[in-house]
């Protein structure tokens, strides 16, 4: 880790295969910046680690976590002034497209996890005083004086703070740090009540039980629940998952059918021990505003809930650390359990394959291309997913029980 820091920290973009992360954008990116977040936590918390890093580095550390928590906090403060917009919701950058409370938990479980973090790396009183005497222009001057040269590790963190997007200005973003009174800010879902960054138990759990391990668990998508499919999908009569998808499909841009049911547990597989238990991964059995000329349709897909499945386990292996989750808290309790369902039943569809349908099945369709695949063991090594689930299965559970 002491290296990679030490990779990120030089003002060498590209080398590598280095990308700029974090970047502090928000949105659907959050997910990736997450990891940062996380890896920065664990080392603070690691002497061998955070004694061997200089003065400066930890400083470029602790500006580029602060400024994804005004990031992350911009967009699921109670006193954004886009909150109640119908459909105005934005990153910091002002992307109306890439974020919205509503939005399925691969965009929006970052916006919980990611303050919930920073604020034990800060402390939860310096973040809360970091937020409510938060100024615009000193942050960017800072950010400016730390950065290491053109090329350096903040220089995302400095093009998004010196960009913010359109309707999003350094007076309502600082107003949205804070409460009336100068309080520090609430943070949370579409649904209240909001959590404050500190709030490590409430914040974890209203991700795990309101957006994430939120679905019983079934076979995959229930015809008719969640939209309508594309043009040339079968309908089976007395099917209850899934859709057939033919080797033609109209408008497929020359993708190839599978030839089968998709949107569900791969068939051959043995009756799911977990079936009716309550955790699958929303992104299981959801809905689907993707690409698709009817306008979106169901989503089965692998691929999609485990893009908020690596987000689960490493959230709480941090927050665990920090000795910041309490275990006897009904609401963590519930978390804990609805997560173990939902990780062991990706496993299970890891060993015994799972046909991945999104975007109704177009423009990607076919086995090998994009969302929908048929996934199956091998797709889950090719992530390292393996180092997931031991993740949660050797810190996480024992933690729980």
């Amino acid at each position: 880790m002491i290296a990679q820091f030490g990779r990120w920290d030089g003002n060498n973009p590209g080398v590598n295969g280095w990308t700029g992360y974090p970047c502090a954008y928000g949105g659907i990116r959050g997910q990736r910046d997450l990891f940062f977040i996380a890896c920065s936590a664990l080392a603070k918390l690691t002497p061998a680690i955070w004694n061997a890093l200089g003065n400066a580095q930890k400083n470029r550390i602790t500006l580029a976590m602060q400024a994804q928590l005004v990031s992350l906090v911009w967009q699921m403060s109670g006193t954004n002034p886009f909150i109640n917009g119908g459909g105005a919701e934005r990153t910091i950058r002002g992307d109306q497209q890439q974020w919205g409370r509503g939005f399925n938990p691969n965009f929006t479980a970052p916006g919980l996890l990611g303050p919930a973090m920073i604020a034990q790396f800060l402390g939860p009183a310096a973040a809360n005083n970091f937020l409510t005497t938060y100024n615009h222009n000193n942050f960017v001057n800072q950010i400016t004086a730390a950065r290491n040269g053109v090329g350096g590790p903040l220089d995302e963190v400095l093009i998004t703070f010196n960009a913010l997007g359109p309707g999003v200005t350094p007076a309502n973003l600082t107003a949205a740090l804070k409460r009336p009174g100068n309080l520090p800010p609430t943070i949370g879902f579409n649904q209240r009540p909001l959590y404050q960054v500190d709030d490590a138990n409430n914040l974890f759990t209203e991700v795990m039980t309101q957006k994430m391990w939120t679905k019983v668990v079934k076979n995959g998508f229930q015809l008719g629940g969640n939209g309508q499919v594309g043009k040339g999908y079968g309908r089976p009569g007395g099917a209850a998952f899934g859709i057939f998808e033919p080797t033609n499909i109209p408008n497929s841009f020359g993708g190839v059918g599978r030839n089968a049911m998709v949107g569900m547990l791969a068939p051959g597989a043995p009756a799911n021990p977990l079936d009716g238990q309550l955790g699958m991964a929303f992104e299981l059995d959801a809905g689907d505003g993707g690409l698709n000329v009817s306008g979106g349709g169901p989503r089965s897909a692998m691929k999609y809930a485990y893009e908020t499945a690596v987000l689960c386990p490493t959230t709480a292996v941090v927050l665990i650390a920090y000795n910041a989750l309490l275990r006897t808290d009904p609401g963590v309790i519930a978390a804990m359990s609805q997560q173990k369902v939902g990780m062991q039943d990706l496993a299970f569809r890891n060993t015994w394959g799972h046909r991945d349908f999104s975007k109704g099945g177009r423009p990607w369709c076919g086995t090998g291309n994009n969302g929908n695949t048929n996934w199956n063991q091998a797709s889950a090594n090719a992530k390292f997913y393996q180092l997931l689930h031991n993740a949660h299965d050797l810190i996480v559970v024992p933690w729980a029980a």
